[in-house]
C-alpha cells in the first residue's frame, strides 16, 4: 500500500505544531478546535489503513478546516494519490511545498518532489470554451465554476465528461480525450430553449373576449371537379354506319369479282355481259374504298372532338344558341347517286 508509513509518520506531528500556532493569530483555532482536529486526524489514519480512502480524505479535509496545518496538506494529497485523482493531489502536495517551507526536511522534500514530478506526467490542462455567460460548468458531474472559465483546468489523463447547463437552456454534454500533458480546447455551448406558448386561463362564469379574437385561417377550397367530356354520339354512329356500308359493299364487289371471272370463263359470254360484270365489280369496290376511307375520316373527326373537348371552360354555343346551350356536334351525312357512294360534312 502506497505511502501508508509516511502518513503515518506524521500522525505525532500534527498533535505537536498544532497547539503551537501563535495565540494572536487572526482566526486562530481554539484548544477544543484542536482537539478535534487531532481527534479527526487519527480517525483518518485508521480509516486509511483499513482502505477506505474516501472516509479518511473527509476526515483530514476536516481536520484541517478546524486546525489549519501544512503537514495535512501531505496526508491529503497521498490520499488523492490512492484514489488516482492526479489534479487534486498535484495541487495539495504543491501547497504543502509552499506553505511548509523550510520547515520541511530536505529527505521529505526530495520524496515529495518525485511525486509532483509523477504526478504532473499524469495530468493535463482543459480549456473549456463557453460563449454562454454565468453556465454551470461541471467536468464528470462535479462542478468546477460558472462560465467564462477564466484558465484552464487541470486534468487527469483520460476520457472525461464535460457538461454545460443554464435556465433556460438544454443541457449539453460532450465526452472528450485527452494524453497527459497535453492542452485541449473544448468549445461547448448549451442549446436555447423555446419559450413556451402563453395559456390565458379565463372565468368559465364570464362570456369569452371578442375584441382581439383572431377568426382561424379559412380552409382551402378544392377547386370543383372538371366537368366529364361530352361522348361524340353522332361520330360514333356515323363512323359505325360507314364501317358497316363498307363491309357489305365490299363483300358485294367480292361476289362481283366471282362471278366477272365466271363470266370470263364461259365461252357463251357477250362482250355485253362481261361489260356489265366489270362495271358492277368497279362500281362496287369504289363504293367500298369511299366508304372505307370515310369510316377513317369519321374516326378520326370523332376522337379528335372527344379528346379536344373543353373541360373547364363552357362549349362554345353554335350561331343563335342560346347560353347555355351545347355547340352543335359536327355531322356527317352519306349520299348515293348514280355516279358513286357521296360523303357530306359539316365540323
Amino acid at each position: 500500500m502506497r505511502s501508508i508509513h509516511r502518513i503515518v509518520a506524521l500522525a505525532g506531528v500534527l498533535a505537536l505544531t498544532a497547539p503551537a500556532l501563535p495565540a494572536f493569530a487572526q482566526n486562530a483555532p481554539t484548544r477544543a478546535q484542536q482537539q478535534e482536529a487531532a481527534t479527526r486526524f487519527k480517525k483518518g489514519l485508521e480509516l486509511f489503513k483499513d482502505g477506505d480512502y474516501q472516509a479518511a480524505l473527509i476526515e483530514f479535509r476536516r481536520a484541517n478546516e478546524l486546525a489549519p496545518n501544512f503537514n495535512v496538506l501531505y496526508n491529503i494529497g497521498q490520499v488523492y494519490f490512492q484514489l488516482q485523482d492526479y489534479p487534486n493531489a498535484l495541487n495539495a502536495l504543491e501547497r504543502y511545498m509552499s506553505e511548509g517551507g523550510s520547515n520541511i526536511p530536505s529527505s521529505r522534500r526530495a520524496d515529495v518532489q518525485r511525486d509532483i514530478d509523477k504526478l504532473r506526467a499524469r495530468t493535463a490542462n482543459m480549456e473549456i470554451v463557453v460563449t454562454v455567460p454565468d453556465a454551470d460548468v461541471a467536468i464528470d458531474d462535479v462542478v468546477i465554476g460558472k462560465s467564462p472559465i477564466a484558465k484552464p483546468i487541470l486534468v487527469s489523463a483520460g476520457r472525461h465528461k464535460v457538461t454545460i447547463s443554464k435556465v433556460g437552456f438544454t443541457s449539453t454534454s460532450k465526452v472528450v480525450e485527452i494524453a497527459s500533458g497535453d492542452s485541449l480546447k473544448v468549445p461547448i455551448d448549451p442549446v436555447e430553449q423555446k419559450a413556451a406558448p402563453i395559456v390565458v386561463v379565463t372565468d368559465p362564469n364570464k362570456p369569452p373576449d371578442t375584441t382581439n379574437v383572431v377568426p382561424p385561417p379559412e380552409a382551402p377550397v378544392a377547386p370543383p371537379p372538371p366537368p366529364p367530356r361530352p361522348v361524340p354520339v353522332a361520330g360514333i354512329v356515323v363512323t359505325s354506319g360507314l364501317v358497316v356500308g363498307a363491309v357489305v359493299t365490299g363483300v358485294l364487289a367480292l361476289g362481283a369479282k366471282t362471278s366477272l371471272q365466271d363470266e370470263v370463263k364461259n365461252t357463251m359470254a357477250t362482250r355485253d355481259s362481261l361489260d356489265s360484270a366489270h362495271s358492277k365489280l368497279t362500281g362496287l369496290a369504289l363504293a367500298t374504298d369511299i366508304l372505307a376511307g370515310s369510316a377513317i375520316v369519321a374516326l378520326g373527326v370523332t376522337l379528335y372532338v372527344g379528346l379536344s373537348s373543353p373541360s373547364k371552360k363552357e362549349a362554345p354555343r353554335a350561331p343563335g344558341a342560346a347560353p347555355g346551350q351545347p355547340a352543335s356536334l359536327p355531322t356527317v351525312r352519306v349520299g348515293f347517286g348514280a355516279d358513286g357512294v357521296k360523303v357530306f360534312g359539316k365540323f
